[in-house]
């Protein structure tokens, strides 16, 4: 009976705690990695010819650094910007299963690169999402293209096992980009609920003792 109830109220803590952590994020674009030729790429989807940069946001979420790359074509995001309030972080597997976690395994092995790898990275990750509706120019930036390569052949069928990432819902205001989920950081209250509910379990254990 004892182990009964201090679980009881052990696991109705954890449902509040994880429940207040479960809110909508308010997320800031803060920068981009590079704007110069090194990271300008030129790629043609669906045959229409687009000449973009291509590299790593730097963003804010809930006021935790973090960093993100674009996981949608069809909408434009402005560097800085926001705050873009009542962001949704959903599972990687939003953008697809196996792409979104193919996606976040991509992110997490080449994710510390240079301005060009971080380029690579980024059309890698256009790729394995539009498939042969997408198609990377070579000639307009080969370096690029030798990355792209090397982490296409790299990847396989390798997929991210993890829980450190999400999507940032941003649309249709920006882009969706998969983002490197930061550490949930619980409100000043839930702490102090928190540990008046610890207190709680002490007293009925102390209670139970007397008993």
């Amino acid at each position: 009976m004892k182990k009964l109830v201090s679980r009881a109220a052990l696991a109705i803590l954890v449902l509040f705690l994880f429940g207040a952590m479960a809110q909508a994020s308010t997320i800031y674009v803060t920068g981009f990695d590079s704007f110069n030729n090194t990271n300008l790429v030129r790629f043609s989807y669906d045959g229409t010819s687009r000449t973009v940069y291509a590299g790593e946001f730097l963003l804010t979420i809930d006021g935790v650094q973090s960093s993100g790359y674009c996981v949608d074509l069809f909408a434009t995001t402005y560097v800085p910007s926001g705050p873009f309030n009542e962001v949704s972080l959903v599972g990687v597997d939003h953008i697809g299963n196996p792409i979104g976690y193919q996606a976040a395994w991509l992110m997490d092995t080449y994710g510390e690169g240079t301005a060009l790898e971080k380029a690579a990275l980024q059309v890698a990750i256009w790729k394995i999402m539009y498939g042969d509706s997408f198609v990377y120019n070579y000639g307009y930036n080969s370096a690029v293209g030798t990355y792209l390569d090397q982490y296409l052949n790299e990847l396989g069928s390798n997929v991210y096992q993890g829980a450190d990432y999400s999507i940032a819902r941003l649309s249709p205001n920006a882009q969706d980009l998969l983002v490197k989920t930061p550490a949930p950081v619980p409100e000043p209250a839930t702490l102090l609920l928190l540990g008046s509910g610890l207190l709680g379990l002490a007293g009925i254990r102390r209670k139970f003792r007397k008993e």
